[in-house]
C-alpha cells in the first residue's frame, strides 16, 4: 500500500511541473508606443489585469473597464488593454493604429497592448474558445500565475472579483 502511494505521488509530483508550464504561455505584443513585449513575463512585476477585445464592437466592453481599473493602476497594480487586431486587413491595421495612438493619452500608451498574432493562444489565455463582443479580463498574480479569468460587461460584482483576485498573494 505505501509504494503504491509512494509511486501516485511521484508520479503526480512529476506531471506538476509540465502542467505549470503549460500555463506559462508568452505572448507577443507591440504596445502603442511601438515597444515589443511577450506578456506576461515582461510586464510590470506586481499584480496585473488585462482587459482584453476580440472584436472592433468589444470596444463598447473593454472602454468602461479600462477607465474603472485606470485610477487604481500604478506602481501596485498594471493595468493594460489588450486589443487583438490579428484579422483587421493591414490597409485598415495601420490607419485604426494611428487612431488609437491620437485617441489615448500618450502617458497610457505602454498600457495599451497591440496583438498581430496568435489570437488562439489569447482566446486560451482568456479561458475561452470563440471570439465574441465581450471584455476578458485576466488577473495575474505577481509571481506570473494566472488569479482570475472573467468576462462580461462592467459590473460592481465583477469589479469586486477582480478586486479579490488582485488581492490574493
Amino acid at each position: 500500500m505505501m509504494r503504491t502511494l509512494a509511486a501516485t505521488l511521484f508520479v503526480l509530483a512529476s506531471l506538476l511541473p509540465g502542467l505549470a508550464a503549460a500555463e506559462a504561455i508568452q505572448l507577443p505584443v507591440e504596445t502603442l508606443d511601438e515597444r515589443l513585449l511577450d506578456v506576461p513575463a515582461e510586464l510590470q512585476k506586481t499584480p496585473r489585469v488585462l482587459v482584453i477585445g476580440f472584436t472592433h464592437a468589444s470596444q463598447k466592453a473593454t472602454k468602461p473597464w479600462f477607465d474603472k481599473l485606470l485610477p487604481g493602476c500604478g506602481a501596485g497594480l498594471g493595468c493594460y488593454n489588450v486589443s487583438i487586431i490579428e484579422r483587421m486587413p493591414g490597409f485598415a491595421r495601420g490607419f485604426a493604429v494611428s487612431k488609437m495612438r491620437d485617441d489615448v493619452p500618450v502617458a497610457q500608451h505602454g498600457q495599451w497592448l497591440l496583438v498581430t498574432e496568435n489570437s488562439a493562444g489569447w482566446l486560451q489565455l482568456a479561458g475561452t474558445a470563440k471570439a465574441d463582443d465581450s471584455a476578458y479580463i485576466v488577473v495575474f498574480g505577481a509571481d506570473g500565475a494566472v488569479r482570475a479569468r472573467l468576462h462580461g460587461q462592467w459590473s460592481a460584482a465583477l469589479q469586486a472579483e477582480v478586486d479579490k483576485a488582485v488581492a490574493t498573494p
